[in-house]
């Protein structure tokens, strides 16, 4: 588990997190167009998918829209006992109007 008192503060690009029934997409924020930022797809079904997420997502601001409990709950155990990666839960109404403007 990560003691996230003891780890030095890191700058890392925000990431998004769209979590699917087979898929994790990554969409990381950079200071370009968001409908162009880049993109990580992470397979559920590769065995060692929460390595890949831990190595995209070691730290910074995660953000996602809440999904059911059974998709949402193993990436967030993985980013809270294995990153300092904080995740923050963002509900629907408000991505639809990001992805509008």
């Amino acid at each position: 588990m990560v003691n996230r008192m003891q780890q030095p503060h890191l700058h890392f690009p925000p990431v998004g997190i769209d979590i699917g029934k087979t898929d994790i997409v990554l969409a990381r924020a950079d200071d370009g167009d968001p409908r162009h930022f880049p993109v990580q797809i992470i397979s559920l079904k590769d065995p060692d998918w929460h390595q890949r997420l831990i190595e995209a997502v070691p730290g910074g601001v995660a953000a996602a829209e809440p999904t059911g409990y059974h998709y949402m709950a193993p990436i967030a155990a993985v980013l809270h006992q294995h990153t300092t990666a904080q995740l923050y839960l963002v509900n629907h109404e408000t991505t639809g109007h990001v992805r509008q403007t």
